[in-house]
């Protein structure tokens, strides 16, 4: 996302994920773990929230102010299972292994024809799993664990943007860069023992 301009959002619905409308325009923020939720809502944002905290199957999200809230299967986030009963729910989202799973799911319930996934890209750029200013790595493991989250996540995305393609929806994933040499910038696939 270092590469990418914020003036490229304009004029599409954009969903972001965590802290990403800190960097970035969005029309709704979707996060499946509450910590944040008060202050996306006292920021003036529209959030989109699980009922539960997705580790926490026994801990409700409440907020005081304009929310909305969706209905998930029990699981702890870091499940590589698609439970797809949930896709087609009025009230309820995909989720699975990452919050790129959520928006994905909320995308198709607005009824979105294409979905561009940005920074979700498996690996590091330049030695960085995440964009300038996303995430603190000075906790000790910090950068494993982003790479792990990546591994993790790469094959369920995956297969959930096939689903969504069977069902006639369009799901890329953009590339910053003019061709396939990343001028002159260096991507790796990341791994860690999982």
């Amino acid at each position: 996302m270092d590469y990418i301009q914020p003036s490229f959002f304009m004029n599409k619905t954009v969903i972001g994920i965590n802290r990403v409308y800190e960097f970035f325009p969005v029309d709704y923020v979707i996060i499946h773990h509450g910590c944040l939720g008060q202050e996306i809502i006292d920021g003036g944002l529209t959030l989109i929230v699980s009922k539960n905290d997705c580790c926490y199957p026994d801990k409700p999200n409440i907020y005081n102010g304009w929310y909305y809230q969706y209905n998930h299967v029990d699981k702890p986030a870091i499940t590589l299972d698609l439970d797809l009963s949930y896709l087609d729910k009025d009230d309820s989202l995909v989720t699975g292994g990452s919050t790129a799973i959520d928006a994905m799911s909320f995308a198709y319930f607005l009824g979105a024809k294409n979905i561009i996934l940005c920074g979700i890209d498996g690996g590091s750029i330049n030695g960085k799993i995440n964009f300038t200013g996303y995430y603190d790595y000075s906790k000790p493991g910090s950068f494993d664990h982003q790479v792990r989250h990546a591994n993790r996540t790469r094959k369920i995305i995956n297969e959930f943007a096939d689903v969504l393609c069977y069902r006639g929806i369009t799901v890329v994933s953009i590339n910053p860069f003019t061709d396939l040499t990343l001028e002159g910038n260096r991507y790796e696939t990341v791994e860690v023992k999982i």
